[in-house]
């Protein structure tokens, strides 16, 4: 997705070849979305799963519970709102949206939207627009990605722990 958004910046600063790297995007996006979806589902399967232990058992599920609220709540994130319906798709498009309910991947695809609407004419303030939310999108996968980093180290530093503990 990161790459995907990278693309769009430079295409959409050349100006050449918008129309096919908004569809790119749009691909990626959905694809995204549906593996998005997957993990989610294997998440909630996961939350289900009952183990019978003692106090080791007890941490563990406390960390996957810990784990998987995180990623749940990173996923769904990232996957955005579920797609509109048909009808809604039919109805005129208004740009009314709550600022404070709006997440950075919901106004790229907003700004995007405009783009797509728009075709041809080139108006500068939505592709200016467009610019701005796409970098503010980087700047938090940015984030993300680092956040990842650390849950990813303190896991291993946990599994480590744990297993020192059990071997003992």
């Amino acid at each position: 997705m990161k790459q995907c958004v990278q693309d769009l910046q430079s295409s959409i600063s050349r100006r050449s070849d918008l129309e096919n790297e908004l569809n790119q995007y749009m691909t990626s996006r959905k694809k995204v979305t549906k593996v998005i979806r997957k993990c989610l589902s294997g998440l909630k399967k996961m939350q289900n799963k009952n183990c019978e232990d003692v106090a080791v058992v007890s941490v563990l599920r406390e960390l996957e519970a810990t784990t998987l609220a995180v990623f749940e709540s990173l996923l769904s994130f990232l996957s955005g709102p579920k797609a509109r319906s048909l009808v809604s798709k039919l109805m005129p498009n208004k740009r009314v949206a709550c600022e404070g309910k709006t997440n950075e991947v919901e106004k790229v695809g907003m700004a995007l939207n405009a783009l797509i609407a728009l075709k041809h004419k080139k108006i500068v303030g939505d592709v200016k627009n467009a610019q701005n939310q796409l970098e503010a999108l980087e700047i938090i996968i940015q984030d993300h990605e680092e956040g990842l980093e650390g849950v990813f180290r303190g896991l291993i530093k946990t599994r480590v722990s744990l297993l020192n503990i059990l071997n003992q």
